[in-house]
């Protein structure tokens, strides 16, 4: 990529080649290497590391009760233009505030493809019903069902009536052979 930034003027510029050619006079610009790219020009210490911060993500934001997906800003007042001049530029990926920092002129048009709201969907952890309750279950001894003999170096995990023993293992082998009676947990 070869995006220029004026860190005295806080104007981008993003080159005709780093857009997409979609058919004709339109093109896509990515949010999310626009982002990179950004994020990459103000880490360079010959370049921004020195300036004001120019953009910024948020994973998500809460608006009026909806929740919007992953954003990418232009802040501090630092605005973009492109070198070519007669097109249309679709901005594709995060939604952004790159229609509000654009630099009107050249007839370029910027078309923003920002989402209304965010829509959380839940897959599960791809366990079978079997496989989640048994680790529920390890879960609940782990943190509830276990007692440690500290004589004997055993730890016992009990079943959920926390009576009836599940399994007894030995803690730790090594503090037995060193002949260590005491086992501190961790």
């Amino acid at each position: 990529m070869a995006y220029t930034v004026n860190w005295t003027t806080k104007v981008i510029t993003v080159p005709l080649a780093d857009l997409t050619l979609i058919s004709g006079s339109n093109y896509s610009l990515s949010t999310t290497d626009f982002w990179i790219e950004m994020r990459r020009l103000e880490a360079s210490p010959i370049d921004g590391l020195w300036a004001e911060q120019a953009i910024e993500y948020v994973n998500t934001q809460l608006l009026s009760g909806i929740t919007y997906s992953a954003i990418v800003k232009l802040i501090n007042g630092y605005t973009w233009d492109t070198d070519t001049t007669n097109k249309n530029i679709s901005l594709i990926g995060f939604n952004s505030n790159l229609l509000d920092a654009f630099i009107p002129g050249s007839g370029i048009s910027v078309l923003a493809n920002n989402s209304a709201g965010l829509q959380i969907v839940s897959v599960g952890s791809g366990l079978s019903a079997g496989e989640q309750a048994e680790l529920t279950d390890l879960w609940e001894a782990h943190y509830h069902r276990r007692k440690l003999d500290k004589t004997a170096l055993t730890e016992t995990l009990y079943q959920v009536d926390k009576v009836t023993p599940k399994v007894v293992f030995d803690t730790n082998a090594d503090v037995a052979t060193e002949g260590l009676t005491e086992l501190t947990p961790q």
